[in-house]
């Protein structure tokens, strides 16, 4: 399965600063979720029309992104998430789209991950 990755090249409409931002900081806020595991939150940052794309698949809707929630949950304990080099760029309409790397760390099996809820946000 593949996904249908932005061209990098130079954008086709300049976005502004504070859009630029806000979008940055939703996808950072969004993985601090991920990595608490708060599902319930993380879903309602979404649109209803949200369109994840992801390795192992694409989901449209909040419908279909609970059940990829549901089904990827075992794996995503223990697991922090660090994004790096996030480009932003237009999308169809006023539609932006944001391609970044991510580095997952498992710092934590699965099985003892529940106590990382409370846990600092810190690596030693």
């Amino acid at each position: 399965m593949s996904t249908n990755a932005m061209p990098l090249a130079q954008p086709k409409r300049r976005i502004d600063a504070n859009t630029r931002f806000e979008a940055i900081d939703f996808v950072n806020r969004v993985n601090f979720l991920f990595d608490r595991w708060q599902s319930e939150e993380l879903l309602a940052a979404f649109s209803d029309d949200v369109i994840v794309d992801h390795p192992l698949g694409r989901s449209a809707g909040k419908e279909e992104l609970a059940a990829f929630l549901k089904a990827y949950e075992p794996i995503t304990h223990g697991v922090r998430r660090h994004n790096c080099n996030h480009v932003v760029d237009a999308g169809p309409g006023d539609d932006i789209v944001v391609t970044y790397y991510i580095l997952l760390i498992r710092i934590a099996p699965s099985s003892q991950a529940g106590k990382l809820k409370t846990a600092p946000m810190e690596i030693m």
